[in-house]
């Protein structure tokens, strides 16, 4: 199933919000393209698709604000046991991305190209309603178009009370 969760479906299900204390981290070579800089994380599962998105939010909020950076990643409808690691430059059977980077900033539209090669890897299992946590490392594609990253790494970690 390819990757449809539009960016704004996080913010519009009300999901829980975990400031950028603790687990939550963004950065790589991408910073030098375009600010990494968020004030929370939100966290979600709907049973297909575990979502990251890091917020920046002048009122530290995420109802107002960009969003400059977002992982949707399929993972099936299996537990999301700690340890669980996964490919997030692999195709589905229909030969969509299993993973997708995308952000929504103000004023700049410029998309994120398919991801070359990295992983997700849980630290603690994700269940809706309980704190989750993982980190991931990936590199962007080089696909010779207006998008913004090419070549460049992000790696992360999250934590936070995962909503659905």
């Amino acid at each position: 199933m390819p990757l449809t969760r539009p960016i704004g479906a996080a913010i519009a299900a009300g999901l829980a919000l975990a400031g950028c204390s603790g687990g939550n981290e963004l950065a790589g070579s991408l910073g030098e393209l375009t600010p990494l800089a968020f004030t929370g994380t939100v966290v979600s599962d709907d049973q297909s698709q575990l979502v990251v998105a890091y917020h920046d939010a002048p009122d530290g909020g995420i109802a107002s604000g960009n969003v400059p950076f977002e992982l949707a990643v399929e993972v099936g409808k299996g537990p999301l046991d700690a340890g669980t690691t996964f490919d997030l430059a692999a195709l589905d059977p229909s030969g969509e991305p299993v993973a997708l980077a995308s952000r929504s900033v103000a004023g700049d539209p410029r998309a994120f190209p398919q991801i070359q090669k990295g992983t997700l890897t849980l630290d603690s299992s994700i269940a809706v309603g309980a704190k989750g946590s993982g980190h991931f490392f990936l590199v962007f594609d080089y696909q010779q178009d207006g998008t913004l990253g090419q070549g460049r790494t992000v790696q992360g970690s999250f934590e936070g009370v995962v909503s659905q």
